[in-house]
């Protein structure tokens, strides 16, 4: 697990008040009408304001996974059965000065077969006018491999990851954000529960993302609007378009739907099925097992995904606020726009369904 760098679109000042989030996620995905990987994740976070020099924040999380996934393609025939349960910490302590804050952050992540340590350092500069921020984040991830299946035993793998971000106010009701991040990885990438998978043990990967939200005063509404380009030494190139739109209504009730429109193209190493016989891997020409990269797994093929969400929140007090949050996901690999399609791949569907309870003291 890796600490979240990127800040989101926002001139960040230190918090007034304290909160308790308490949320219950529910993950279900389906391929070809077969359900898929379940998760249920209960988890708890906080934002502590100990003073104007200090703040805290941090979560706990706990997934329940079960369910099957493929060792290869999409095939039905290929469902391997699991069940896991991955506890997750996130800790982060942040010092305030007048126009500048500093944040050290540290993160644990723990189930069966894998082992995560994160470290990360964040800081942030305001103008005098505090209409721009300029922050500075790295990470490093230390992570442990250990899969049930024996294949290998303690394999490491260290991601380490960059980001320059800059913020500006442009008016009343308009705030713009670039961010630039560079993650750089080494060791053991290797899915050990894919058939014959083999990836590079070096990853490197940079993305620019670009921010912009605006509020409509006289509705009170707000739209935030984002744009994301990435690219890795995979050769994966993708372009994440997401926008959603916050609209308050009476008695304390406020709406959020969201759309979020996805495109990737396949990694160097994706040998993409024979379109005749896609219940079969396809071993390309001059294929030598153990020594060449290759993965027929689904998530490094050619593909897009269309993301649709609705959040609905309710001010229950002064202080306490409740929300529910569905999203539907669905992938197809003639929906990218990264080159032609890959026949052979079935369609994939996932649904998330969140509840939460918020209070500020």
């Amino acid at each position: 697990m890796q600490l979240a760098l990127e800040p989101p679109a926002q001139v960040s000042t230190a918090p007034v008040v304290s909160e308790v989030r308490v949320r219950l996620l529910h993950y279900q995905e389906t391929q070809q009408g077969i359900p898929r990987i379940r998760v249920q994740a209960p988890s708890v976070g906080f934002v502590l304001a100990v003073n104007e020099e200090w703040s805290a924040q941090g979560y706990l999380v706990s997934d329940a996974i079960s369910g099957a996934s493929p060792a290869y393609y999409t095939e039905p025939a290929g469902f391997t059965d699991l069940k896991d349960r991955r506890k997750a910490t996130d800790l982060r302590l942040t010092r305030h000065w007048a126009r500048t804050s500093l944040t050290t952050g540290i993160a644990y992540s723990t189930e069966e077969d894998y082992e995560s340590k994160t470290a990360s350092v964040l800081w942030q500069r305001l103008s005098p006018d505090r209409n721009r921020s300029l922050e500075l984040g790295i990470s490093a991830s230390h992570d442990t491999i250990n899969p049930v299946t024996g294949l290998v035993e303690n394999e490491k793998k260290r991601v380490y990851d960059l980001l320059v971000s800059v913020g500006q106010v442009i008016g009343p009701q308009d705030l713009v954000q670039m961010s630039l991040s560079h993650s750089q990885g080494r060791g053991y990438f290797t899915d050990p529960y894919k058939r014959l998978d083999l990836r590079p043990s070096a990853k490197n990967s940079n993305a620019v993302t670009l921010a912009w939200n605006h509020h409509f005063a006289e509705s009170g509404r707000s739209h935030r609007l984002r744009l994301r380009a990435y690219q890795d030494s995979y050769r994966v190139r993708s372009l994440t378009a997401s926008s959603e739109l916050h609209i308050p209504l009476q008695a304390g009730w406020a709406v959020t739907p969201s759309i979020r429109l996805y495109s990737q193209s396949a990694a160097w190493f994706f040998s993409a099925p024979d379109p005749s016989r896609p219940e079969t891997i396809r071993l390309p020409d001059g294929y030598r097992p153990g020594q060449d990269p290759i993965s027929f797994d689904q998530r490094l093929s050619r593909f897009g995904a269309v993301t649709l969400g609705l959040k609905l929140e309710k001010r229950l007090s002064a202080r306490s606020s409740a929300d529910l949050k569905i999203e539907a996901y669905r992938q197809a690999n003639r929906w990218s726009v990264h080159g032609r399609n890959t026949p052979g791949l079935a369609d994939f569907q996932a649904c998330w369904l969140q509840t939460g309870y918020t209070y500020q003291f």
